[in-house]
């Protein structure tokens, strides 16, 4: 069975930190052509689970290619974008390498291996453990620096956003901040959006309420209008 911390610890390199028991991916000037990582699950015939971990540019695009490899429906789980996403992937594969799987079965009768694509990146893992790996993604936060990146800068910089936006409640200047319960209705709606765009405004909204950010009117009004559309198709 692994462990968050298990993952945490696998972490190296790159512009990650931790603060407050917390992780922080911050957005650099390294390339990285794929930066949505994702979680996707398959079972087989004999109704054993499949998991892949793997990292896209278009999740969706990489979703339909899967399909077109494997005899058996792919269900995409989860979905984040992330700088430094090589390095958070590869934390989770290390941690979860002795549950690595090769080969998924086909058929009922005459059964036979085949050979899954990346199968690096296939695990048979249990429920618990999946829930696990998704709730170490869903709390890093991404940051945005505009300038080099060092650990205490980090600290700085969400130390600076507390100070300023509790100096501007107290100024009674009007702010617009999301409340614990409605960070739960954010994930739900998360979980109901097949659209890239969607998901990655919703994560910046959810990263705003982790770093105690306001955020603005117009994001409230995109905010309205996605949840109007899903609470219609009810």
């Amino acid at each position: 069975m692994i462990s968050i911390n298990k993952i945490k610890q696998e972490i190296q390199g790159g512009y990650i930190t931790m603060f407050n028991n917390k992780i922080y991916s911050v957005e650099n000037q390294n390339i990285e052509k794929n930066k949505h990582l994702y979680i996707m699950s398959l079972s087989d015939s004999d109704k054993k689970q499949y998991t892949k971990i793997g990292i896209a540019k278009d999740v969706h695009s990489r979703f339909s290619q899967l399909q077109q490899k494997v005899e058996y429906e792919i269900i995409l789980d989860y979905k984040k974008y992330l700088p430094n996403t090589y390095i958070i992937e590869q934390a989770i594969k290390n941690s979860l390498k002795e549950f690595n799987i090769k080969h998924y079965t086909f058929g009922k009768i005459k059964k036979k291996k085949i050979e899954l694509p990346n199968y690096t990146e296939w695990f048979c893992i249990d429920k618990e453990t999946k829930s696990k790996v998704k709730s170490f993604l869903q709390n890093i936060s991404v940051v945005e620096l505009d300038y080099e990146y060092s650990e205490n800068k980090i600290k700085h910089n969400i130390e600076k956003h507390r100070t300023k936006y509790r100096v501007a409640s107290l100024n009674n200047k009007k702010e617009y901040r999301l409340r614990s319960n409605q960070i739960t209705i954010l994930k739900e709606l998360y979980e109901k959006t097949n659209s890239l765009w969607e998901s990655n405004f919703i994560f910046s909204l959810i990263d705003s309420f982790n770093l105690n950010k306001p955020i603005s009117k117009k994001q409230i009004k995109v905010l309205r209008k996605i949840y109007m559309k899903y609470e219609r198709s009810k």
